[in-house]
């Protein structure tokens, strides 16, 4: 079975580098699909050429200025997929992750062979005081889409982190189809223009987020989640921990506790209360520093 792991990468080549070593060492029959955003690869310049002694990362050409919950990390994983599809490279399940993720224990494979999505799929309400789900509530293209694929007359929204996050082949291909038939893969000229305005000035970007809700937003948090769920029958819970109860510090106590699959002594820092399966393989958050300590503590002791 081959993972192929779609990682966003905008900064410090040599965690770059870091990273790709920790994810081959627990996963060693892996590939690696790399976007670089725009102004990283300006800077690496010749440097990129670096990837090409690895015969299993793949570079996506494609490259957007990518942020925060602005349209771009959704953009950038299914550019990604897009580039897999179209290269007729070969994979089972993508797997999505943040370039602040490690892994700590391996077994993947054994554990998401038996599902077709890692998603957390909770159901977005009307009163949701999630920034994402309440934008996504007044997501036109995503409600238009949504109400194309599905003859149920309740409309239903899902979210998810995506760390941590599956498809398997099929989904990943239909999610990409219905995205490119419906336009999602995509800003149209309007809102991509605004977005290479108002990425550069935080003050106006908060403000036109707040009048115009629905347009610029985390939709890799919605998009994936809400679409898998349409085509996916057997679901796990993503397999990245993420302590949210300590505004995603991670520490020595947590990696043991995973090592140990001592369960019980994570969800609560996670906010997991799971109905479904699942297991903790990587986590979130290690800081992009090659000298950052929870990074030597991994490269170290995991």
């Amino acid at each position: 079975m081959i993972i192929a792991f779609s990682i966003l990468v905008h900064e410090k080549l040599e965690v770059v580098i870091d990273q790709i070593h920790n994810f081959k060492k627990f996963n060693p029959g892996s590939i690696i699909i790399l976007h670089i955003s725009e102004d990283f690869k300006n800077e690496l310049k010749g440097s990129i050429d670096f990837f090409l002694k690895y015969n299993f990362v793949y570079i996506n050409p494609r490259s957007l200025k990518t942020g925060l919950a602005d349209n771009s990390q959704f953009l950038g994983h299914l550019s990604n997929i897009n580039h897999l599809l179209t290269s007729n490279v070969k994979y089972d399940y993508v797997c999505f992750h943040a370039s602040n993720d490690m892994f700590v224990r391996s077994g993947l494979c054994d554990f998401i062979i038996r599902f077709d999505v890692g998603s957390t799929q909770f159901k977005i309400n009307s009163d949701s005081e999630w920034e994402q789900g309440r934008n996504a509530l007044k997501d036109k293209n995503l409600i238009r889409c949504v109400e194309r694929m599905t003859a149920v007359s309740e409309l239903n929204l899902f979210g998810s982190n995506i760390e941590g996050s599956y498809l398997n082949y099929d989904i990943s291909k239909k999610i990409h189809e219905l995205c490119l038939r419906n336009n999602l893969n995509k800003n149209n000229l309007f809102v991509e223009f605004l977005r290479k305005i108002l990425i550069k000035n935080k003050y106006l970007f908060f403000i036109f987020k707040k009048i115009f809700q629905g347009v610029l937003y985390g939709k890799e948090e919605v998009y994936f989640s809400t679409l898998s769920y349409y085509f996916s029958q057997k679901v796990s819970e993503p397999y990245v921990y993420i302590n949210w109860k300590n505004n995603l510090t991670i520490d020595r106590e947590d990696i043991d506790n995973i090592l140990e699959k001592k369960w019980e002594k994570l969800n609560g820092k996670a906010n997991l209360n799971p109905i479904k399966d699942f297991e903790y393989f990587a986590v979130k958050r290690v800081n992009r520093d090659i000298n950052d300590l929870m990074r030597i503590y991994i490269n170290e002791n995991c």
